[in-house]
């Protein structure tokens, strides 16, 4: 999604978004299936709380897309925030790899970019420089890596 929105591919975005969005609904219905330690509960909890804000962002970002709307852009920038404040929480506790942290700030700066451009009513231009990532569903991957993460370790407490 991330690479999508530095091209200006609204629909690029828009299929990140339903993506991650589908991973994230997956991931959720998955951990409900775990009974976990009291210790490892907060684990747990705040990687609920990290996958449901993340759910919530790729809604705001999908509608953003669709309608060209920076509020909407703004709006899942702050869910897309949230969501890795909750697994910087986990991280602290040494239980998680920081990537999925990193890729979620990664959408969440280009997130703000889009709506400086929309809000400021500029005619989006594709950067001149390539980028040297292949583009694909970064959020997914992050999703993807927190879902192995804590299969690990919920695994590991069982």
């Amino acid at each position: 999604m991330a690479s999508a929105i530095e091209e200006y591919n609204c629909t690029g975005v828009e299929a990140g978004a339903r993506s991650g969005y589908e991973a994230a609904t997956t991931a959720l219905d998955e951990i409900e299936g775990y009974e976990v330690s009291p210790e490892m509960q907060p684990v747990k909890n705040h990687l609920k709380l990290a996958l449901e804000d993340f759910k919530v962002a790729c809604n705001y970002a999908e509608t953003g897309a669709m309608k060209y709307d920076p509020d909407e852009l703004e709006t899942a920038a702050r869910y897309v925030n949230s969501s890795a404040t909750h697994l910087e929480e986990i991280d602290e506790l040494g239980l998680a790899s920081p990537t999925p942290v990193e890729a979620l700030k990664r959408l969440q700066v280009d997130l703000e970019h889009a709506v400086q451009i929309i809000g400021g009513g500029k005619t989006p231009s594709p950067s001149p420089t390539p980028t040297p990532e292949t583009p694909g569903y970064d959020a997914t991957f992050a999703v993807g890596s927190l879902l192995a993460v804590a299969y690990l370790v919920l695994r590991r407490r069982r």
